[in-house]
């Protein structure tokens, strides 16, 4: 696994990245936030952890690119599924990852994808991977993500 050349895990050449450096993205079908913080500290919880040369987006454009800034002081026990979910995609952003992993089922998948045909995004403007973060015109589920 090489996300931008960078080698991840490769077990011929001995490679092997501890997890917590390889800078991988997940989001859950069922969103895994953190129900005892705010929306706002669940998108921050990656993002503090992150010196400011390593953050590769703001607050600002997760927040106007997911439609969730009207959110930010509520618990996700408030919030829609398609909230939940929108902020577990946001807070998994803002933690920089170098490859976003979705994992969602096919109804899910369809409805997401038809939404990021509809929009375009100003923030991917020069990623150097195709970006599938309601803003791509065509995503199939193999598609690479922006970081």
């Amino acid at each position: 696994m090489s996300p931008n050349g960078d080698t991840l895990f490769d077990a011929r050449r001995r490679i092997d990245r501890p997890p917590h450096r390889r800078r991988v993205g997940l989001v859950f079908q069922d969103s895994q936030l953190f129900p005892h913080l705010s929306v706002e500290h669940n998108l921050l919880y990656g993002f503090n952890l992150l010196s400011p040369g390593d953050r590769r987006f703001a607050l600002t454009q997760i927040l106007d690119l997911l439609d969730i800034g009207h959110l930010l002081q509520r618990r996700p026990r408030h919030l829609s599924g398609g909230e939940r979910q929108r902020v577990a995609l946001g807070r998994t952003l803002l933690a920089s990852p170098r490859l976003l992993l979705l994992l969602l089922d096919k109804h899910r998948w369809r409805r997401w994808t038809k939404a990021a045909s509809s929009r375009s995004c100003r923030s991917c403007a020069g990623c150097e991977m195709n970006c599938a973060c309601r803003c791509c015109t065509s995503v199939t589920p193999s598609t690479r993500f922006c970081t």
